[in-house]
């Protein structure tokens, strides 16, 4: 009896314990590497952003809305998008976006349409009148958080727009 305890034991630790010790001298200097594996980030192709159109609210706010193109062969489920708008100009912060929808299903390599809620700050709406009042639209610099499926990306879209100046 105590035979078969022992060689239930070594069993257990050659099947079990083994593997793990395997993959802590593989990964001793990474741990994350060994539940999260490594990409390379060129690898990851950006999401297409194209202006369709505006919708004025108010003074300060505004709907815009645009089509994102999903390059991949799987369905993505944007969950957030949110983020600030800088002038592109002038680089000076306008206001604050984030998507209207709780989330939106982009379809295998075609395009959906994403609508986000731009309001500008006050300072926002003073630089536009200071500085673009001969100007019926301008464009933006959108500095951005997404989560699509689960996974938190951060960038940029430059020159994004046009975007119709706000009265003052």
């Amino acid at each position: 009896m105590d035979v078969l305890k022992w060689a239930l034991r070594f069993l257990t630790a050659v099947t079990v314990i083994g593997p793990l010790c395997l993959a802590f001298a593989i990964y001793h200097d990474n741990l994350l590497a060994l539940v999260m594996p490594k990409f390379d980030i060129a690898e990851i192709e950006m999401l297409d952003a194209e202006y369709i159109r505006y919708n004025i609210t108010s003074s300060k706010t505004l709907f815009v809305t645009f089509n994102f193109t999903n390059p991949y062969n799987v369905a993505l489920t944007v969950r957030e998008f949110s983020g600030r708008t800088f002038c592109y100009e002038h680089k000076v912060f306008l206001g604050n976006f984030s998507l209207t929808e709780e989330s939106v299903i982009l379809p295998s390599r075609k395009s959906a349409a994403l609508t986000l809620l731009l309001n500008y700050t006050d300072d926002g709406k003073r630089h536009i009148k200071d500085y673009h009042y001969e100007e019926e639209c301008i464009y933006v610099d959108l500095e951005f958080k997404t989560n699509i499926q689960g996974v938190i990306f951060q960038g940029n879209y430059t020159n994004f727009g046009p975007i119709p100046s706000v009265d003052g």
